[in-house]
């Protein structure tokens, strides 16, 4: 039981840990980020809805999952508002879920929707001192990981 603990614990680490390979990425491709900003947003959403899909799918709802599939799609892609905080959220929620049914989809899923959504930060940061980028986003998106060690403690615990 704990050893499965650990080892959702080093999953989470390194799903959060793609919020700052996306960084890095965008870090070295400064100059596609402003052009290619609208296909990083698509590509954010795309995972999201993905990672949506397979918690159904995983669950054996696979034709809930397509409803939802279809209902996350439509509202996504109306939304003009910035909900990356939100979603990593219910990311790191549907993560742990993930854990009971020792899916790998999910959790690769999740590390992929961290790729656009640290690329994304730096887009938006005005700070462009390296520190300060990796600080910003660690403080930005560290509930990811208070969210999971609290459900993995409490998994634990009971």
């Amino acid at each position: 039981m704990a050893s499965d603990i650990v080892l959702d614990l080093i999953v989470s680490i390194v799903c959060f840990l793609g919020l700052f390979v996306g960084l890095l990425i965008g870090y070295f491709a400064k100059e596609e980020l402003k052009p290619g900003r609208k296909y990083l947003v698509i590509l954010q959403k795309i995972m999201f809805i993905l990672v949506v899909f397979f918690i159904f799918y995983e669950f054996g709802f696979w034709l809930l999952g397509l409803l939802f599939l279809v209902f996350f799609s439509l509202i996504l892609f109306q939304m003009k508002k910035d909900y990356s905080k939100m979603m990593y959220f219910f990311s790191a929620v549907f993560l742990f879920i993930s854990f009971y049914t020792m899916s790998s989809i999910i959790p690769a899923l999740v590390f992929f929707y961290s790729f656009p959504t640290g690329s994304l930060f730096l887009l938006e940061s005005k700070e462009k001192k390296c520190l300060s980028l990796i600080s910003g986003l660690f403080a930005k998106y560290y509930f990811f990981l208070v969210i999971l060690i609290i459900f993995l403690l409490l998994k634990l615990i009971l």
